[in-house]
């Protein structure tokens, strides 16, 4: 018998995951015993990891709800307060996350019930999270559903508009009209910003009454171009008004927007989210050298490591759009469009993923990356995407970074149906480990590195596996890495932080461990009370330095 399985054979030296095994210990959502994250903890898993899809045991709105009383204490807290609008701003800034609507959540929240200090500092940092008009109008949205519109936050809404130059005022105007319901004229009517220069005052005008009010030659350039785009049924003339005025592919009609001469024009000065998003707009355009052209410019850019962390790529959103690209066929929009992908362009997808990281320099340190592959991690977490997926992915970016890296996939098998109603006495465990040594590599595919994890059996969840496999083996870490929904039940010989106990005393010193949740609940698998563990979000951009300090 795999000596594994001892303990419980012998007579139960640990306790089974369905029972508490400390007092601080509260039950998940598939009936384990875990513990509770910290406030900090489940603040930043919200913040990065949001709760706009159910889990697969929890619902969105269930998720959402629990995550909003958990902000809205943070924010009502005279200490707190302040540090949760510090770290909404460090988070959003950094492009930690792949979208922002949590944190404008989280800041609308703070600006809606912290005391004063609070409401100040999170109408102050308005400009820092709110970077473009999309962002401002859902901000908006949010607060006028909490408080209503009163002096500070007309002030504050009025302080986004004058603190832009007439230039920059002017693109946000035309690049993003409207959003969420709200236009820039209804956010104007309620803010009744005071213009700081008469170039400021005649785009504010311009949005509010229109080129028949305004001059215009008055206005920047981007406005006159975006006016003269209006009636516009000839790419080349299109393609012409983008490069003499700069215009960004919204304020063109869509007769022209699907014409080579426009992208031609366009690709070059883009936006990056803008030129990942539209990878098969160009892909649908007709054969052409003209086209060909196109993608080597597309691929150009997304190769270029800086242009990326210029343009705020997060990972996971790249992840999405080259699996959507690569996959030759639309996946939301049901038109069910079809197109051939460019391979430089999935290739140039595939360097921005690991440019899109936070750079840090490798520690030489010895890590076990254990993925739960269990079946509640087929959630979908991003369209698309489950959190196997994801936690694959996210693991590449420790692989490229570090050479000292062990993979493996995690499940306690469903074997019911393979050992019938074998019982222990026979030598026989129906939660037999299942436990896969994962052949992934940074010089392979990111998109076949996450297939190979998906193709992996599904069974139950059992976080005690990656340090019960490491002690048997014999095998000696600085740190085990566990991506995971924290969904732990199966497990009937020891918990999680029992197994990592048992590994750091075979061993002979501290192991650190890394628990990553892919999912926003308030679960982890850490003992909150061991100084050598730590939660971080599954999906922060910044994972390979957070894990290195840790480690270090």
């Amino acid at each position: 018998m795999n000596s594994i399985y001892k303990d419980y054979v012998k007579g139960r030296s640990a306790t089974p995951q369905t029972e508490q095994a400390k007092p601080e210990q509260v039950k998940n959502s598939a009936g384990g015993y875990v513990f509770k994250v910290d406030e900090a903890t489940a603040i930043d898993r919200f913040l990065i990891l949001g709760s706009d899809k159910p889990t697969y045991y929890a619902s969105a709105q269930t998720l959402t709800r629990d995550n909003a009383k958990a902000v809205v204490a943070y924010a009502q807290g005279a200490q707190t307060g302040p540090d949760l609008v510090e770290r909404i701003v460090e988070i959003s800034t950094e492009g930690r996350a792949p979208k922002n609507s949590p944190a404008l959540l989280a800041l609308a929240i703070a600006a809606s019930v912290g005391n004063d200090v609070t409401q100040r500092r999170a109408f102050g940092a308005l400009s820092k999270v709110a970077r473009t008009s999309t962002h401002l109008f859902e901000f908006v949205d949010y607060l006028d559903s909490m408080r209503g519109w009163g002096r500070a936050p007309r002030r504050a809404v009025a302080e986004w508009y004058t603190s832009k130059t007439a230039d920059s005022l002017a693109y946000q105007a035309v690049k993003y009209r409207q959003r969420n319901g709200w236009t820039h004229r209804d956010v104007l009517r309620l803010a009744h910003p005071a213009a700081l220069s008469p170039e400021q005052d005649n785009v504010l005008h311009w949005i509010t009454k229109g080129i028949s009010d305004t001059d215009p030659i008055s206005l920047p350039q981007v406005i006159q171009g975006y006016e003269a785009a209006k009636g516009c049924v000839n790419g080349g003339e299109a393609a012409r008004l983008i490069s003499e005025y700069n215009l960004p592919w919204e304020a063109l009609p869509d007769v022209v927007i699907n014409t080579p001469q426009v992208w031609k024009a366009l690709v070059p000065t883009m936006g990056m989210t803008a030129l990942m998003r539209n990878a098969s707009r160009v892909a649908r355009l007709p054969v052409t050298r003209e086209k060909s052209q196109i993608e080597e410019a597309m691929a150009a850019r997304l190769r270029d490591p800086e242009t990326v962390r210029k343009g705020r790529l997060h990972p996971v959103n790249i992840l999405t759009a080259m699996r959507t690209y690569a996959s030759g066929r639309s996946q939301t929009d049901g038109s069910g469009s079809t197109w051939v992908p460019n391979r430089h362009v999935t290739d140039a997808l595939d360097a921005a993923f690991y440019a899109s990281f936070q750079y840090q320099e490798p520690t030489g340190k010895r890590y076990l990356v254990a993925l739960d592959v269990s079946g509640s991690m087929g959630a979908e977490v991003k369209p698309g995407l489950s959190a196997r997926d994801v936690s694959a992915a996210m693991a590449m970016s420790l692989l490229a970074t570090e050479p000292g890296v062990d993979v493996v996939g995690f499940t306690a098998a469903n074997t019911q149906a393979r050992y019938g109603q074998r019982r222990y006495s026979q030598g026989y465990d129906p939660y037999e480990a299942a436990m896969t040594s994962l052949d992934l590599s940074p010089r392979r595919r990111l998109d076949d590195n996450v297939a190979a994890v998906r193709g992996l059996p599904f069974g139950r969840t059992d976080c005690s596996l990656p340090a019960r496999w490491a002690r048997e083996q014999g095998r000696d870490y600085d740190a085990i890495v566990i991506f995971t929904d924290n969904e732990t039940w199966a497990g009937r010989t020891e918990h999680p932080f029992q197994a990592l106990q048992k590994y750091r005393k075979v061993v002979g010193h501290k192991v650190a461990q890394i628990v990553v949740g892919l999912t926003a609940t308030d679960f982890t698998i850490a003992d909150p009370t061991d100084p050598h563990s730590v939660d971080v979000a599954g999906f922060d951009s910044a994972l390979p330095s957070l894990v290195a300090e840790f480690t270090k």
